[in-house]
């Protein structure tokens, strides 16, 4: 039974749907689209929802045997359907097969995956992340057209609203222009190993269905070697055996060195310290070295410490944050995949890895009141 969005709670603002134009210029037909998030509050009896209908009406999702499929089919070149208020929404995108998704006793959805080989693996599919939050005085929309996963679609992503101050504001992010798909698979192709194995092709046709992040290619077939990043975390952490690594958080300078047992530690010449334990590859294209107790300044110092490694830029400056974007990418280790996406996004804001907004270079964009919201899937 569809569910309308005033059938769980919401606060006291009243507008609770915008309207969300999709234009798709790939010139390909059989486009689905398939809309799932969750409550803020959380719903009594549901926290997940999908859209099922272009009037942003929503149902919740529950349990049931095998797979199903929540996907809409997107006939027109330009559809505007009604985008209701969900929280971490993603927006999946799917060309000639509907996408499958499992769904528990819990309620929860699975997630398709292009890095699983299952049955959306030989679908061409994509998607973007959203989130429309509340609270006392107002109401943001923020969105990105995210790779910290994948890439097999190139989108734009424009947000109408208004700034902190009540003023007028358009926001766009992700890609623009046409032709940058087959662009961007060609360059990563060209890519010295073992980034060009990141591209994952249908086996009969030889088209390509998608680039899987590097920690997705250590798990699915063994893409990408789990060590590929070790030599440069020896190198790290033996240069900060000897020299300093500062780190600003929250206001706060810290100074960095590697200790005795191995851990790169951050003091604040206040008797507070931050401990790194030494990292794997994996954990650093996943999250970045981990700190040994959680809080808001190891978050900090956590999120540019992944942000040096994936921009190589730990050997060349001391300093965390370091937001010269003119060191990014030139030391070995090159990170390809999130060259690449940079070099191809507009203005240069990609998400290509989970911390990849510190110094703001992600495609996150956000508005305040939210008018209404564009999404072009752009030409191949």
């Amino acid at each position: 039974m569809t569910t309308t969005r005033r059938d769980y709670p919401r606060n006291n603002i009243e507008r609770e749907l915008i309207p969300l134009k999709i234009i798709n210029q790939t010139k390909r037909a059989n486009l689905f689209v398939y809309m799932v998030g969750t409550t803020m509050p959380l719903h009594p009896e549901h926290h997940w929802f999908h859209l099922s209908d272009f009037q942003g009406n929503v149902s919740p999702c529950t349990a049931v045997n095998g797979e199903t499929s929540y996907s809409l089919p997107l006939t027109e070149v330009e559809t505007t359907l009604q985008m209701p208020r969900l929280s971490a929404v993603r927006i999946y995108f799917s060309f000639d097969k509907k996408l499958n998704v499992s769904v528990g006793a819990n309620g929860i959805p699975s997630a398709p995956a292009g890095w699983v080989s299952d049955s959306n693996f030989n679908t061409l599919f994509d998607w973007l992340e959203t989130t429309w939050e509340v609270n006392a005085t107002d109401m943001t929309l923020g969105g990105n057209t995210t790779q910290v996963d994948m890439f097999g679609l190139p989108f734009a992503l424009s947000l109408t609203g208004f700034d902190a101050n009540g003023q007028p504001l358009t926001v766009n992010g992700g890609f623009s222009g046409g032709g940058l798909r087959d662009k961007i698979f060609q360059q990563l192709k060209a890519s010295p190993a073992p980034w060009n194995k990141l591209v994952i092709s249908d086996a009969q046709s030889g088209a390509d269905h998608r680039v899987v992040s590097p920690y997705h290619g250590m798990e699915f077939k063994q893409l990408f070697p789990k060590d590929q990043l070790d030599d440069y975390i020896n190198q790290v952490w033996a240069k900060y055996r000897n020299e300093t690594l500062n780190a600003e958080a929250e206001g706060v300078t810290f100074t960095g060195r590697v200790n005795r047992d191995g851990n790169l530690v951050f003091s604040d010449g206040q008797g507070a310290s931050i401990s790194f334990p030494k990292p794997s590859s994996f954990m650093v294209y996943t999250s970045g070295p981990l700190p040994t107790a959680a809080g808001a300044k190891a978050g900090v110092i956590q999120a540019a410490l992944q942000a040096a490694f994936m921009r190589s830029t730990l050997l060349r400056s001391a300093h965390l944050p370091d937001c010269t974007a003119a060191n990014y990418y030139r030391d070995e280790p090159v990170n390809y995949y999130a060259k690449t996406f940079h070099q191809n996004a507009a203005e240069g804001g990609a998400y290509a890895f989970g911390f990849d907004d510190v110094c703001s270079r992600s495609s996150f964009v956000i508005v305040h009141n939210p008018v209404s919201a564009q999404i072009s899937l752009l030409e191949f």
